[in-house]
C-alpha cells in the first residue's frame, strides 16, 4: 500500500480516451509490481523422502520389467523383475534409515531448537 502510494501520480490530465487507457495501464503494472515486491517468498516443502536418482532408475526399470513379464509370462522375465524388486526395496530402506538416523542425530533438548527432542518424543509416544 506505502510503495503502491508513493508510485502513484494523482495530479494527471486525463483529456482522452488514449491517455485514460494509458493511465489505467500504468496503475495495473504499478499494482502488480508493488504485490511482487511485498509478497514474501514462499518455500516449497516437500514432504517425505526426495529419493535419489538412482532410485527413480530403477523403479523405472522395475516397471519395465513387470510390464514385460506380464504381456509374456515368461519366468525369466518374472525373475528379473522380483530381482529389482527386492534391490530397490533394500536400497530405498537403507535411505528410509539413513534419514531417520540423520533426523534423530540433530534432536537437541535446548531451547534453541524448540526443544525438538520433546517434541518428537512426544509424537512417538502418540497411541
Amino acid at each position: 500500500k506505502v510503495e503502491l502510494a508513493k508510485n502513484i501520480d494523482l495530479h494527471v490530465s486525463l483529456e482522452s480516451k488514449e491517455d485514460i487507457d494509458r493511465e489505467v495501464h500504468q496503475l495495473v503494472r504499478r499494482m502488480h509490481e508493488a504485490a511482487r515486491n511485498n509478497t514474501p517468498a514462499t518455500e516449497r516443502k516437500i514432504r517425505g523422502i526426495n529419493y535419489p536418482r538412482e532410485v527413480l532408475e530403477i523403479v523405472k526399470e522395475k516397471r519395465r520389467a513387470r510390464r514385460r513379464w506380464q504381456t509374456t509370462r515368461a519366468p525369466p522375465f518374472k525373475k528379473e523383475w522380483n530381482k529389482l524388486t527386492q534391490e530397490l526395496r533394500e536400497l530405498t530402506q537403507h535411505i528410509e534409515n539413513e534419514s531417520r538416523e540423520l533426523y534423530i542425530s540433530e534432536l537437541t533438548s535446548d531451547h534453541h531448537t524448540d526443544y525438538s527432542l520433546w517434541k518428537a518424543t512426544k509424537y512417538l509416544k502418540r497411541p
